[in-house]
């Protein structure tokens, strides 16, 4: 048999203003307060992810415009490449370009 002392929450029947009969619960403090702490672990765990993750995505964006500035520099430097082909090269890399901006922007 449970005693009320060893209740996680307690539930009393009382009556309100009007008459109307209901029950009112009470909560184990300690417990509140666990909770409270567990949700707050949680969400500092939660930040603490979404930091790396756009640190991720930062490093990554970076690491995107190094390889398109050093792959142009490459291209317009080639000198074997006619106009034609250096136009076609470039335009690969900038629809490279776009779609990594794209996946970014997601």
């Amino acid at each position: 048999m449970m005693l009320a002392r060893d209740a996680k929450s307690t539930v009393r029947l009382s009556r309100d203003n009007e008459g109307n009969w209901g029950y009112v619960y009470t909560a184990n403090q300690d417990e509140v307060e666990e909770a409270e702490q567990a949700y707050e672990d949680k969400l500092h765990e939660y930040q603490k992810l979404n930091d790396e993750y756009i640190q991720t995505l930062q490093e990554k964006a970076l690491e995107v415009q190094t390889t398109y500035r050093d792959t142009l520099q490459e291209i317009m430097s080639d000198v074997t490449l006619t106009d034609e082909e250096r136009d076609a090269r470039v335009k690969e890399l900038n629809d490279w370009l776009m779609a990594q901006q794209d996946y970014f922007a997601q």
